[in-house]
């Protein structure tokens, strides 16, 4: 149908997110319980008459204040159609329903729905392995301006955590906490066994190898738990000793690897369970997980490697043969140079990676050369991936993002 003459403004619709019209409707019509609809520049689409009906922003249906639907599936009548559509003068598609009452729907919140931005890889940049992106030094950005609020040194550095699964912020403060304030830009400091934050120093009742001089292999963090944190934060507030390096190996690059060179240890790998325990005297944690899960997609989404904490199999006893071979392999193709970045401490340095991707570990030091001492926390990747969208959506907000790029 034509456009319908309309002094009313843009309806509201559910969610917080800036919606720029772009491309305005062109025409829109009813095709049974579907609603048809053509923008100018020829994108198309349809909508489920129901999926329409709950998402409008109206009293009962939508909270004006929380944006969150108040409507239950049950409350959407069984015979519901739309019978009528419309584009007012305001560029809002316009419903009348069988029921009797109308509606009117945000022409860019429906945009946004057809091209996918609803969807949780909404503003997650496509992630790169370092083998093929040839990453061979942290991505670093100013620390201090992460700290003081700026907004593109901020996004600068989730994109490259996203994207790398690692970055590295410098020149923070030395004080104790700094790790803390830092994580906090990022969301919420998922507290461990180990407390909201630990110290990564040499101490007299050792909980961890970590708490040692003694060379670390790469690792995951809290592979004992059904969820192991998914970022790793590590903020050196003294070193002065001439060895320890830090080493950081891409996992997903590693697992890759083996998958290419021999798909039986790659199957081992995601389908033979290893269960991980704490092994500590005040706590009892455990889990059962192969070495590698894969996401829907085939593809690793998370790697529960740890040495430290690997405990016994759980598995039938015809396959550890090939179980610990696999093991063997991985740990082997861990140490190749094309996914290893190794780099020494710098006292305001703090580092934040992919607990899940990114196997971190060090060389042995010498602690009668010099101190050493690193404060951790861990955070969930979920806050990344909204950092990553609230960054994008104050962008649009202020007029500085491209509209088709950002939901328009």
């Amino acid at each position: 149908m034509e456009r319908s003459a309309s002094r009313l403004g843009l309806p509201g619709h559910p969610g917080f997110e800036v919606h720029p019209v772009g491309s305005p409707l062109a025409s829109v019509g009813v095709e049974g319980e579907w609603v048809a609809v053509r923008w100018v520049d020829g994108l198309e689409a349809r909508f489920f008459g129901p999926f329409l009906y709950e998402n409008r922003f109206e009293p009962g249906i939508t909270s004006p204040d929380t944006r969150q639907r108040e409507v239950e599936p049950s409350g959407v009548p069984a015979d519901l159609r739309p019978v009528e559509a419309s584009v007012d003068g305001a560029g809002a598609l316009v419903l009348a329903w069988s029921t009797g009452e109308p509606s009117r729907h945000h022409p860019g919140w429906l945009r946004h729905y057809r091209r996918g931005r609803h969807l949780p890889q909404d503003a997650v940049p496509p992630m790169r392995h370092w083998a093929e992106s040839g990453l061979t030094e942290l991505p670093t950005f100013d620390g201090a301006a992460v700290l003081a609020g700026d907004e593109e040194v901020f996004g600068g550095w989730c994109t490259a955590i996203a994207v790398h699964g690692i970055g590295r912020l410098e020149g923070l403060p030395t004080e104790p906490g700094t790790v803390l304030a830092v994580a906090e830009r990022l969301g919420v400091v998922r507290a461990t066994h180990f407390g909201r934050s630990f110290e990564v120093v040499i101490a007299p009742e050792n909980e961890s190898n970590a708490y040692t001089s003694l060379p670390l292999a790469p690792h995951v963090d809290i592979a004992t738990r059904e969820h192991q944190p998914g970022l790793q934060l590590l903020h050196c507030l003294v070193n002065t000793c001439p060895d320890g390096r830090s080493t950081m190996v891409d996992g997903f690059s590693v697992v890759d690897e083996v998958r290419r060179t021999d798909p039986d240890a790659f199957e081992a790998l995601t389908t033979l369970r290893w269960v991980h325990s704490n092994r500590s005297t005040v706590t009892d944690l455990r889990w059962s997980e192969p070495v590698v899960r894969l996401g829907s997609d085939g593809e690793p989404s998370e790697i529960r490697l740890s040495t430290g904490t690997r405990a016994l199999p759980d598995m039938a006893d015809e396959d550890l043969p090939r179980a610990y071979r696999a093991l063997r392999l991985v740990s082997e193709v861990a140490g190749d140079p094309r996914f290893r970045i190794t780099t020494a401490w710098r006292p305001g340095d703090l580092v934040c990676f992919r607990n899940g991707r990114v196997l971190h570990g060090r060389e042995r030091f010498d602690p009668a050369l010099g101190e050493r001492h690193l404060q951790g926390c861990y955070v969930d990747l979920d806050d990344l991936w909204s950092c990553l969208r609230m960054v994008r959506r104050r962008r649009l907000a202020a007029g500085s993002a491209e509209p088709e790029e950002n939901g328009g």
